[in-house]
């Protein structure tokens, strides 16, 4: 086993293992549930009530389903050169961001096709978070730097926050303010 999530049902452990096998784990009985294979586990979440699994099916790509009926939303070939260590879809699931050591990209959910490319930094991507409303997304950098996009104006902008990594980043409810944490044991 390489990775692993808890589904949001907390009775749920979704497993991957290096033969690109992901299986559903009941907690409680400790037995599978259902094994598919679909490549290394990215990330799993709710969105809009349903449970969805991220998976990297080949080395760049990424897939997004729902993780009961194990529908397929999503597809993109060649969305990085690289492993995708990082992905997260908008609270609204209009957006989806993927994290790779050639940057971060974010992808129109609707259309499959990205709308930006956030590439160039000196850093490794160590945090991601999207607003409640989907319309910002931060982006922490093991250098310190935080990186607000705006999915509405699909502008960024940097801010040297820290020189330690960035592990967290949140937003306030009206988006007016921004926080991060990281290893400087700072609020910023």
């Amino acid at each position: 086993v390489i990775s692993t999530e808890y589904l949001p049902d907390g009775e749920t452990l979704v497993t991957a293992t290096w033969g690109s096998l992901l299986s559903w784990w009941n907690v409680t009985n400790r037995e599978t549930t259902q094994t598919v294979d679909r490549g290394f586990l990215v990330s799993a979440g709710i969105f809009a009530g349903e449970p969805y699994i991220l998976s990297e099916p080949a080395i760049g790509n990424i897939d997004v389903y729902n993780a009961e009926s194990l529908q397929n939303l999503i597809s993109i070939e060649e969305a990085h050169n690289t492993t995708i260590y990082q992905a997260l879809l908008s609270p609204d699931l209009s957006w989806l961001v993927t994290a790779s050591y050639d940057g971060y990209r974010v992808w129109n959910m609707e259309t499959s096709e990205m709308a930006y490319e956030g590439l160039g930094y000196p850093g490794f991507i160590s945090a991601l978070k999207w607003s409640d409303g989907s319309e910002l997304l931060g982006v922490g950098f093991n250098n310190g730097d935080v990186v607000i996009f705006d999915a509405v104006t699909q502008s960024e902008e940097i801010y040297d926050v820290s020189n330690e990594r960035i592990l967290a980043i949140d937003f306030s409810n009206d988006l007016n303010i921004v926080a991060s944490a990281g290893d400087d044991n700072n609020v910023n």
